[in-house]
Order: structure tokens, then C-alpha cells, then sequence
């Protein structure tokens, strides 16, 4: 059984899924390569884009797969873990080396390792947008796709000054390393969730007792399929009275507009309808489930 959430409490569980990334991403490049295989490169290009790709596979496909852990949708964990990982592992490549390049520059300007930290962050900014868009691709969804890369941004670069503190701060060695890439993780995972959640516009909050209970699903594309497919933008397991492919809410001039399909019964404020405008507040009944519509315009 999955476990169902709010957007926020989503959010929440992105950090800590992002910081248990960005400890295995530790655990594989310092304790295994490192420690155990005695595999150091000394060409930092080649350095920076083996930490790149080992913290953009563990980072990226534990935040991409976690959705679907959650609400136990194996399809969707299998998609978002290997989606998560290319996205992870590409952003962090390209990143790690931008952010090699940006460290570089920074030491033309000082000598001072906070500062050239800082400019490292940027890299770490592009890495992060790499895991961020990973959701918008499975879903796709043009807004999760901005919104999250831009939130991977937000939590890549202050992931990033973060680990230039600690480095700067503390002289634990072994353990700089662990607490910056967890650090990394849980920033990132945290705004990935965290943009998307404030940018919203229009949600779905599931209200009526039962294993969906408190579940919140973005309405962000122009049609959000309803049903108890595995597929569906708004995915409602354990009602046997809803199809499949029951119901769609379509954005129509500026409108979220509710459409019955096949004839499958629809309620809307306790009235039987095959298509209606959505209101703020709406009540929303498909099969024997109970929603709420909310709108922040």
C-alpha cells in the first residue's frame, strides 16, 4: 500500500529521500572507489565528471523514483528511477565540470576558498536542474518541467554554498564530503518539491476516508486524466467503482473544466454532471471518492 501525502509533506520526504542520494553517492565514490578499490584520478576533468556522475545517479534516481514508491505505482518508480538516474547522471556531469571551470575563474579572482566555493555552487545549480526537470519528463507536464528544474537550480546552488561551509568550517576529513553531498541531496530534493508546490495554480485534495485520503494532485497540463490507471495525472487506487480512464479536467479559456467520459458518473456539488466549469472550494465525488478543487486565482 502507498503512502499518501500532501504536496508538503511530499516535499519533506524529497529532502530526506535527496540527503540518502547524496549519502550513497559518499558511500560509493569514498568508501568503494576510493578506499576500497584504491581508485584516485589524478586529471581533476576526469575527477570532476566520476563525482558528477556517481552523485547525479544516486541523487537522481532516488528523488525520481520516490513518487512512485510512494504511492506504490511500479510503473511510475521504474520510470522515475531510470529517468532520474539519466537526467542525474547527465546534469551532474555537465555541472561538475561547469562548476570546475566557475572554481578555476573564481581562484583568478581570489585566493579565498569560500569564494571560489561560491562560484562552484553555479555548477552545482546546473546539476541540480538536471534532477529537477526529471519529473516534468515523466509526467509530461510543462509547468513540473520548469518549475522543477528551477527548483533543482534553487537547491543546487544553495546545496552548493552549503558544502563550501562545511568545507571551509569544519576539518572532519572523512566526513566533509558526507555532509556536503547530503547536504546537496536534501537541498535539492527539498526545492524541487518545494517550487512546484508554491507555484501552483489549481490542485485536487482527496478528502473522503481511505487509502487516498490527504493526497493532493497537481492539475498542470491541459488535460488531467482521472481514473484507477496507473497512468492517470490524478491516479485513484482502491475505488473498484472508478474506470480506468474515468473522467478529465481540461484548462479551457482560462477555465478548469470537469468532462465525464463513457458515460461514467461524475459528481460535482452533489450533482450529476458530464461536464462543468470548476469553482474554488468545488466538491468533486468520482465513484465512491470525495475531492476537493482548489484554486489559487
Amino acid at each position: 500500500m502507498g503512502v499518501e501525502m500532501s504536496l508538503r509533506l511530499k516535499t519533506v520526504y524529497n529532502a530526506l529521500v535527496g540527503a540518502w542520494g547524496g549519502l550513497l553517492a559518499w558511500f560509493l565514490l569514498d568508501l568503494i572507489v576510493e578506499r576500497l578499490f584504491r581508485v584516485r584520478l589524478m586529471n581533476v576533468w576526469l575527477d570532476a565528471s566520476l563525482n558528477g556522475a556517481m552523485v547525479g545517479m544516486c541523487i537522481g534516481a532516488l528523488v525520481g523514483g520516490f513518487g512512485g514508491l510512494a504511492a506504490a505505482r511500479f510503473l511510475m518508480l521504474a520510470r522515475g528511477l531510470i529517468v532520474g538516474l539519466i537526467t542525474g547522471v547527465i546534469g551532474g556531469v555537465f555541472g561538475l565540470l561547469a562548476g570546475q571551470v566557475a572554481f578555476q575563474f573564481g581562484g583568478i579572482l581570489s585566493a579565498d576558498g569560500l569564494v571560489r566555493g561560491v562560484f562552484r555552487a553555479l555548477g552545482w545549480a546546473i546539476f541540480g536542474a538536471g534532477i529537477g526537470v526529471a519529473e516534468g519528463m515523466l509526467t509530461l507536464s510543462f509547468k513540473r518541467f520548469l518549475f522543477g528544474g528551477l527548483g533543482g537550480v534553487i537547491g543546487g546552488f544553495v546545496g552548493g554554498i552549503a558544502f563550501a561551509l562545511i568545507e571551509r568550517a569544519l576539518n572532519l576529513q572523512l566526513l566533509n564530503r558526507a555532509l556536503g553531498f547530503a547536504l546537496l541531496g536534501a537541498f535539492i530534493g527539498l526545492f524541487v518539491g518545494l517550487i512546484p508546490d508554491l507555484l501552483k495554480d489549481a490542485w485536487l485534495k482527496v478528502v473522503s476516508s481511505g487509502r487516498n485520503e490527504g493526497k493532493e494532485f497537481l492539475l498542470d497540463k491541459k488535460i488531467n486524466t482521472i481514473g484507477r490507471a496507473e497512468r492517470s495525472d490524478v491516479a485513484l487506487f482502491g475505488d473498484k467503482a472508478i474506470a480506468p480512464k474515468h473522467a478529465e479536467i481540461r484548462q479551457e479559456s482560462g477555465r478548469f473544466v470537469m468532462h465525464a467520459l463513457a458515460e461514467h458518473r461524475v459528481e460535482v456539488n452533489d450533482r450529476q454532471v458530464t461536464r462543468v466549469a470548476l469553482q474554488d472550494g468545488a466538491r468533486v465525488r468520482v465513484g465512491a471518492t470525495k475531492l476537493i478543487f482548489r484554486r489559487k486565482r
